[in-house]
């Protein structure tokens, strides 16, 4: 066996997986998201991803949808408040309100 062979099977043996990143929802599910909700009054900022909506009561709707059905080992949920804005924070979109 050559050690070039030798090498390679020793690396693959002590080399580390690479760690697994959710996949981020695309800006269609978000839209989509919001019809259902029936929230007309938002920007979605995509490069940030994140989408601002007129209000606090919308950012709560859109908490009451997500928490039973998509929040996971894989897409962690902050809520937080910060001067006159709250954030909702989950996978890797942020959605903010005015409080």
């Amino acid at each position: 066996m050559s050690t070039a062979a030798i090498l390679k099977g020793l690396i693959s043996r002590i080399s580390f997986p690479e760690a697994e990143r959710p996949s981020c929802w695309g800006v269609i599910k978000i839209e989509k998201m919001l019809k259902e909700l029936n929230i007309s009054d938002y920007e979605i900022i995509n490069e940030l991803r994140i989408v601002n909506v007129g209000s606090s009561e919308d950012l709560m709707r859109i908490l009451l949808h997500l928490v039973p059905h998509e929040v996971s080992n894989d897409y962690y949920l902050t809520l937080s408040k910060l001067n006159d804005k709250v954030r909702l924070k989950i996978g890797c979109w942020q959605f903010e309100a005015s409080a």
